[in-house]
């Protein structure tokens, strides 16, 4: 915009503006909350790893019934006990698994006739945990593809070179033999020597059952009109005990940590099952 100009003054009178703490709006606005019982409501658990049981918890639900009708029906649930040692029934488990886990287990060092060391092999354990709960094993010798020593020749002497166990017997070399000046050794000849050695390590880390015992613990249920146990029943339109049907899942709240772990021969830890939450699960018998 634009227009003729003149000359002439314009003066402005402006109004103060009082302090903003006169008018500052200062309040605390806090979240509240207000309930009320729900007279049908059920709470879930996932899981992925559980111990399973196959029990009957309707045998243990006490039922009593509305005197006006209304939602005012009352369950209640008795303690439920089971444990590995005493549990006949039906049992299903899965557990976090791995596969070829390998754990140092050992080195062996191949030294020359002045005891230089020449080479080593590795002792290698290799771990397999099952979803079932075993453990399995199997135990390795590698390293190069041969190795060698040898002497030189003392025509005074017959002469053996022989790589030797520290259990293992020395060679009965008689004075007419033929020398063997040089020897060589192979992770495959280290295998077969050390087979027993290595069965035995393989024995100690197979076991059946990592789980050597469980023990599952569910509280009463107090006979109430607003119990977890009513809730859930009047869910499922219940009027009676049998509250749940055959293969329904009840699963406890509080899980369990599985993990496995091994030290290494040089002590340092291997983790071959990350720690994962196991839950008892109690599933209703037909």
């Amino acid at each position: 915009m634009s227009g003729f100009q003149v000359p002439g003054t314009l003066s402005v009178t402006q109004s103060s503006l009082d302090d903003l703490s006169l008018h500052a709006l200062q309040e605390d606005v806090t979240a509240q909350e207000f309930t009320a019982v729900r007279s049908a409501a059920t709470t879930s658990q996932a899981f992925t790893y559980y111990i399973q049981c196959e029990y009957d918890i309707n045998g243990g639900i006490t039922h009593q019934a509305s005197g006006s009708g209304g939602d005012d029906d009352a369950w209640g649930m008795a303690e439920i006990a089971l444990n590995k040692a005493t549990f006949a029934g039906v049992q299903e488990i899965k557990f976090p698994s791995a596969a070829g886990i390998p754990v140092p287990a050992g080195l062996i060092t191949a030294k020359d006739t002045d005891a230089s060391t020449i080479s080593t092999f590795a002792v290698t354990l290799s771990l397999t945990a099952s979803d079932q709960g075993a453990l399995s094993a199997s135990a390795a010798i590698s390293g190069a593809d041969a190795v060698s020593s040898a002497t030189a020749e003392n025509l005074l002497n017959a002469q053996v070179v022989q790589f030797m166990k520290p259990s293992a017997s020395a060679p009965s070399v008689g004075a007419s033999d033929d020398d063997v000046l040089t020897a060589t050794l192979t992770a495959a000849e280290l295998s077969s020597d050390y087979a027993s050695e290595l069965a035995a390590i393989e024995a100690a880390y197979t076991i059946a059952d990592m789980v050597s015992a469980w023990s599952i613990a569910i509280p009463s249920i107090p006979l109430e009109v607003d119990s977890i146990l009513s809730q859930h029943a009047r869910l499922g339109g219940k009027d009676s005990s049998t509250v749940f049907a055959a293969g329904e899942l009840m699963v406890a709240a509080t899980a369990a940590s599985y993990s496995v772990a091994v030290n290494d021969y040089q002590g340092n830890a291997v983790q071959v099952v990350d720690a994962a939450n196991v839950f008892a699960v109690i599933k209703q018998s037909a």
